[in-house]
């Protein structure tokens, strides 16, 4: 889902923050799933603990600023990821 929605809209850029597998495992997982988007490997969660995310899965949505405007906890539906893209676009 969130491969396609990145192909679809290609004024926001998607980025992955894989905290589980290393270089090599999640370049496997990319290639399998078609990610295109840039992906972060963090299993230490340096990067994570910036965002003082609660849990994962999580879905951040930063303005050109790069200010988190916008936070999906667990694991975000497709009608969520549009609602969240569409405050995006508003946004701008």
């Amino acid at each position: 889902m969130l491969a396609e929605a990145a192909r679809d809209n290609p004024d926001v850029r998607f980025v992955g923050i894989n905290t589980q597998d290393r270089s090599e495992a999640a370049a496997d997982l990319l290639a399998r799933t078609g990610v295109t988007y840039p992906q972060l490997v963090d299993v230490d969660a340096v990067v994570l603990g910036y965002t003082r995310v609660p849990g994962l899965p999580v879905t951040l949505a930063l303005d050109a600023d790069g200010k988190v405007v916008d936070r999906v906890i667990g694991e975000i539906s497709g009608a969520e990821l549009a609602t969240l893209l569409d405050s995006l676009a508003e946004q701008e």
